[in-house]
């Protein structure tokens, strides 16, 4: 019976199919949340998944997607995208973006982003 509670637990707790659909999930048209992570780290960067459950909203998961890229100066810049994902109604969104540590807005994050890509 406790072995059977474990797996129920465990099962419910996996976010495979959360962290697969934010990756699959277009960011701008023809472009997957996945494409564009995998574009920001470079060929020497690195991605890593995550998903946790959202305290107080049932059946909303939050994604994280973990991007570092290294720069030409040595130091490596960090990525961090948060995106929400609503199993009820399969709706995604992106709700926090943190460069090197700093909350973006849409606009600020996406200029420190593209000045990065000149890095």
């Amino acid at each position: 019976m406790a072995l059977a509670a474990g797996l129920l637990a465990a099962a419910c707790d996996n976010y495979d199919a959360d962290i697969e659909a934010v990756q699959a999930a277009e960011f701008a048209p023809g472009r997957t949340n996945a494409e564009f992570a995998d574009e920001l780290a470079g060929p020497d960067g690195s991605v890593a998944w995550s998903a946790e459950k959202v305290d107080g909203r049932e059946g909303t998961v939050r994604v994280i997607a973990d991007i570092e890229r290294p720069a030409s100066s040595g130091r490596a810049h960090e990525i961090r995208f948060e995106y929400l994902h609503d199993r009820g109604t399969a709706r995604i969104r992106l709700d926090r973006a943190l460069v090197d540590g700093r909350e973006q807005s849409l606009l600020s994050g996406m200029l420190n982003l593209l000045l990065m890509q000149l890095d």
